[in-house]
């Protein structure tokens, strides 16, 4: 899937290629949308992104273009509100254009990405309060402790093997509980589960926050090597 961008920012992919993947009604509906944009039939091609969001309310792209084109006409209250719409489906592009280009504060969700938040997550570690990021990346000492954990795991060791490698993406909870999402086609039910109850153990969360509220916070992974 394409986006359009700003005009002093970006260029339009060919559509060519998207038209002959269309596999199904809204990947067609929104091929359409980028070939009328090119064509600069803006009036049709709004009219298009607005189908592609109805069959599919959760198709990021096709709201991050409609916002893009709404800014360029002039739209600017419904180009962002359409962009924290993006955010809120996890969409970096949309919150990178919020804060670097129209200067505009990421509202909260409750779930948000570490860059976003008002405060970031602590992690408790054998009763001592930790920072979550150490330098460039996750704190050694946080990193340690779960990796300790996820190593005593018969059930991951049965199903990736020795030395296999399993990217996981981190979630910093609400409920004072670390959790993280195996990342690739591995990934099972039986060794998600695992991978729940074996943070749960690791560390306990002092969660981050956003506008005074507290916030699920993503963002962060943690290569692991079983």
């Amino acid at each position: 899937m394409k986006k359009i961008i700003l005009s002093v920012l970006f260029i339009l992919a060919s559509t060519s290629q998207l038209l002959a993947q269309g596999k199904n009604k809204v990947e067609e509906t929104y091929a359409h949308a980028l070939q009328l944009f090119e064509q600069q039939q803006t009036e049709a091609a709004v009219s298009e992104f607005k189908k592609v969001i109805v069959l599919n309310p959760r198709h990021k792209d096709a709201i991050y273009n409609l916002a893009v084109i709404n800014f360029e006409l002039g739209n600017k209250e419904e180009a962002v509100e359409l962009l924290q719409a993006c955010v809120r489906l996890r969409d970096r592009d949309a919150a990178n254009l919020l804060k670097e280009q129209l200067q505009q504060k990421i509202t909260y969700a409750d779930t948000m990405h570490f860059e976003d938040v008002d405060v970031v997550p602590n992690v408790v570690v054998n009763s001592i309060n930790e920072y979550v990021i150490d330098g460039k990346g996750l704190n050694k000492t946080i990193e340690k402790s779960i990796l300790s954990e996820l190593k005593k795991s018969k059930v991951l060791r049965k199903q990736f093997g020795a030395g296999a490698m399993l990217p996981l993406s981190l979630y910093f909870g609400k409920d004072g509980k670390l959790n993280a999402e195996i990342l690739g086609p591995k990934k099972s039910e039986a060794a998600q589960q695992e991978i729940t109850e074996v943070f749960n153990k690791a560390v306990q969360i002092v969660p981050g926050k956003h506008e005074g509220k507290e916030v699920v916070v993503w963002g962060l992974t943690l290569p692991v090597t079983m």
